[in-house]
């Protein structure tokens, strides 16, 4: 199958001799046969018109094409006829970094040559040089959007010999913004933008669309402490470690305990301040995870959020982060992150290098948040130590099971004499 190609220069982003010398590479390793169109402020809207191309190849005058880039470009395409977005890792050695959108909201991740076959191409009108420094972050979103099929390259598919220019000025963050509130009102997300370190750098957390009611769970075992006041002091740390502010009429807390316990937990104080309610058992030496049986019939929250009695949670904003996730409709569970869990650098779930959410096999305990339905659908969590019965029944239903890094948490650990 022969491809037609197109070369697009985005001289947008450096100097002129830049872009003179990323032509020559083209030309070098291209072959003269594939045209090259240089897109300026002035003309870049114009781009991506020709209806015979098969494959634009959108190049950054930071980079310069290797001897490998065509061709590792036009293998892909002809392997897989339905791939619309062909990336590459940034550096040789650093290896492929697998396509995850929560990244890419993070930072422009997909390198110095993104390469689009003609079907997305011919639905972007342009590059949006009016979202300059961020055009090329605007146009990754706009193309991995209606793309069917993305891929990451095993190599890079240029060099870089430039950084470019980096922009902290008001004008570019208001842009950036931009950029990424448009992106997020097209794929109909409730996360919202907020900085996240250097100005240049922008990130998000998710924040709920609507006031959703919460009900906050917490499963009290009396068979994990040795006294009624171990128990209370424990329970204590992690109803103090609970958000304020929030009316009884968006926030329930249900405790969930064995029978001899409902009446001193009732009276204790962070009790008493927060209007506990305490679901007591009949047998005293349920599972941990039978305990939130009782929940599902009793939660009137439109989330549910399950938090064990020995974590506290580290993250200010975890509260409307779990519920804003565990609201967005593919989501079935997400799971707030302990902070002893190392995550491999393609993975990590924090900081501007990380996803947002990262999918998992395996729901942690500790802090676990549902959507009502779901949770009484699943008659609360069920008593699976591995945690890899959840993911996997959500799945069933289409759902995901996810974890976030910007919901932490540590657990008390005084029965091992350390506070």
């Amino acid at each position: 199958m022969t491809l037609r190609i197109e070369a697009i220069i985005d001289s947008n982003t450096a100097s002129q001799s830049a872009g003179i010398t990323c032509r020559e590479s083209i030309e070098s390793h291209g072959g003269l046969d594939i045209p090259v169109t240089t897109a300026s402020r002035d003309t870049a809207d114009q781009v991506f018109l020709d209806p015979n191309v098969d494959v634009f190849i959108v190049t950054a005058p930071t980079h310069v094409w290797t001897a490998d880039t065509l061709a590792i470009i036009v293998a892909a395409f002809r392997r897989n006829p339905d791939l619309d977005v062909l990336y590459g890792p940034e550096d040789v050695g650093s290896g492929p970094s697998s396509w995850a959108p929560e990244r890419l909201r993070m930072h422009d991740y997909l390198g110095g040559i993104v390469a689009i076959s003609g079907r997305v191409g011919h639905q972007l009108v342009g590059i949006r040089t009016d979202r300059y420094p961020h055009h090329r972050w605007d146009l990754a979103f706009r193309a991995t959007e209606v793309a069917r099929r993305i891929e990451v390259a095993t190599t890079p598919l240029a060099t870089r010999v430039s950084n470019g220019a980096r922009f902290a000025n008001p004008e570019c963050v208001r842009r950036g913004n931009e950029v990424l509130n448009d992106h997020l009102t097209r794929v109909r997300s409730s996360a919202g933008v907020h900085l996240a370190g250097p100005p240049t750098d922008l990130g998000i957390r998710p924040v709920p669309t609507t006031t959703p009611k919460i009900s906050l769970v917490i499963p009290s075992m009396a068979s994990n402490h040795p006294t009624v006041g171990s128990q209370l002091a424990r329970l204590g740390r992690v109803l103090d470690g609970l958000p304020s502010g929030h009316s009884d009429r968006l926030l329930e807390t249900l405790v969930i305990t064995g029978s001899g316990f409902p009446t001193a937990i009732g009276h204790h104080e962070p009790c008493r301040r927060l209007a506990v309610k305490i679901l007591p058992l009949c047998r005293d030496h349920s599972m941990k995870w039978r305990y939130l049986d009782a929940a599902a019939s009793h939660a009137a929250g439109d989330v549910v959020v399950v938090v064990d009695d020995d974590v506290v949670i580290e993250s200010p904003d975890w509260l409307e982060t779990l519920c804003a996730i565990a609201l967005e409709p593919r989501i079935g569970a997400v799971c707030a992150t302990a902070t002893d869990i190392t995550f491999p650098v393609s993975a990590s779930p924090a900081g501007p290098e990380g996803p947002l959410i990262v999918p998992t096999s395996t729901a942690p305990s500790g802090c676990i948040a549902m959507r009502r339905e779901i949770f009484v659908r699943m008659s609360g969590l069920l008593d699976d130590a591995t945690g890899s019965a959840l993911p996997l029944l959500l799945r069933r239903r289409d759902l995901a099971c996810v974890t976030t890094g910007h919901a932490r948490f540590h657990r008390i650990r005084e029965l091992a004499g350390v506070s």
